[in-house]
């Protein structure tokens, strides 16, 4: 059986014996519920009323009687018209004491004859009281002895109707009070009965119950103990405690026999599947380092069935593919690359190259190439034009040595025209003499200079070439230290 169905009955078995236990208790205290409504609505406003009526019958009794010894040689007029006025209270709380007794239902025969007699009573009590209290009001307008005397006489009459109209009243007080008793013990020994009832369902429903439930929570302590090893076993072999889980040994056909059947069949799928996982995660080593050894074109020979290795080998020929088209297809030629480059040699090429690092190096070497073609033709351009400068710095000195001995005559010349002219102010033709030799002497001075300053601004020319070559051979080994 199901424990589903086994717990179903058992609640079923409780529900029953709850519902057995509740209609017993329900039904004890609905009769105890009607007792004493019944009690509350109908015999406890009947004793009531009975002992109101009862009470103002003595009171108007009491008053009837107080007539007959008044003082007669005075006037009692007051008195009998406050005796007057009493007896309208009274009637008036007789006739609401009354009403509520006859509108209370009698349910049995006896009930209803003992009410149709002391209704009887009741007229004849009221009838004979009305005499009596036409004959007061007659007293209190005029008090006569004959008043009196037939007063007297009514009151005779009077006495033994209210002692009859009182012995009912008591009788049908006593005969309420006992049923209203009746009653209570009835339902007294109506709820013990029902507690007796409800104690030995309880009792029997509890043994059941204890009984199918220790039975069913044995079978399922088993088949969870059952569960549980299997459970722990399969969790021993993820956690690679053991090298292969045990399958669970249980054939109820209960739900925790499904549950078995659902474990064995998933510690299966997954033995299986942490097999196939594992060859691939090997597979995943292999790849690795092929990739660390620098071949970029290593492939992933094993799949799995497990989500995220799925993912995981996606990500890795992403990053496979991502290396061979980003940096190059063989890492070791690139690093050889580099390192003929690191020795300064840069014709060293990658074959076939379709990664974008590799281009860009064939590219690298091809740029420090012509960098380098350049730097040989700027060098020999400066060579050349170093040695022009020195042919230009020689004739500057020569320009310039011709110039100090230009000047030197010239000093001379003037020198000798001043003691000339200071000796012999009168030598004109001579000094005319030597004023032509320092013309030519200044000509040729003038001339010189004019070389001098020629020569100076191709030697600023040269200069200047220099310091651009300078700057070219900077440039260049800037870059040259750049891709060094």
């Amino acid at each position: 059986m199901l424990v589903k169905n086994r717990l179903r009955l058992l609640s079923m078995l409780l529900i029953a014996g709850l519902i057995i236990i509740g209609l017993v208790a329900f039904n004890s205290a609905k009769t105890w519920s009607d007792d004493m409504q019944n009690i509350g609505d109908e015999r406890i406003p009947a004793l009531l009323s009975l002992s109101n009526i009862n009470a103002e019958r003595m009171a108007i009794r009491a008053q009837t009687l107080e007539v007959l010894i008044l003082d007669k040689t005075k006037s009692n007029k007051e008195r009998l018209q406050e005796i007057e006025k009493q007896r309208v209270n009274s009637w008036k709380i007789i006739d609401e004491n009354w009403k509520t007794f006859q509108n209370i239902p009698r349910k049995t025969e006896a009930g209803k004859k003992a009410a149709e007699t002391l209704q009887k009573a009741y007229q004849d009590w009221r009838d004979i009281y009305v005499t009596l209290d036409g004959l007061i009001h007659k007293l209190i307008n005029e008090e006569k002895e004959d008043l009196f005397k037939e007063y007297e006489n009514n009151v005779n009459k009077m006495i033994p109707i209210s002692n009859n109209f009182g012995k009912l009243l008591t009788e049908q007080k006593d005969r309420t009070f006992n049923f209203s008793l009746n009653m209570i013990s009835q339902s007294a020994e109506k709820s013990k009965s029902s507690v007796v009832q409800i104690s030995i369902i309880f009792i029997i429903v509890s043994i059941i119950g204890v009984i199918f439930t220790i039975l069913t929570i044995n079978i399922i302590t088993q088949s969870l103990d059952k569960v549980k090893n299997g459970v722990l076993s399969f969790f021993s072999f993820l956690n690679h405690e053991t090298s292969k889980p045990s399958i669970i040994d249980l054939n109820n056909k209960d739900e925790f026999g499904q549950i078995a059947s659902i474990i064995n069949e998933n510690i299966y799928k997954s033995e299986t599947n942490i097999k196939k996982d594992t060859e691939f995660l090997k597979a995943i080593e292999r790849f690795v380092g092929e990739l660390s050894n620098g071949n970029m074109l290593a492939k992933i020979e094993k799949d799995s069935d497990t989500p995220n290795l799925k993912e995981l080998k996606l990500l890795l020929i992403k990053l496979q593919d991502y290396l061979e088209h980003t940096i190059a297809r063989d890492i070791n030629i690139l690093v050889n690359i580099l390192e003929s480059y690191k020795k300064e040699d840069f014709t060293a090429r990658f074959p076939n190259p379709y990664a974008k690092v590799a281009v860009i190096i064939n590219e690298l070497g091809d740029v420090i190439s012509n960098l380098l073609k350049q730097s040989l033709d700027t060098g020999k351009i400066l060579e050349n034009s170093s040695n022009k400068l020195l042919e230009n710095v020689n004739v500057l000195n020569e320009s310039s040595n011709q110039a100090a001995a230009s000047l030197e005559e010239t000093a001379a010349a003037l020198e000798e025209i001043t003691s000339t002219v200071t000796s012999n102010a009168s030598s004109v033709n001579q000094m005319a003499q030597y004023s032509q030799q320092v013309s030519t002497s200044a000509k040729q001075g003038q001339k010189l200079a004019t070389q001098t300053t020629n020569a100076m601004d191709e030697i600023n020319s040269q200069v200047n070439l220099i310091n651009e070559s300078i700057s070219v051979i900077d440039n260049i080994a800037f870059q040259t230290n750049i891709l060094s």
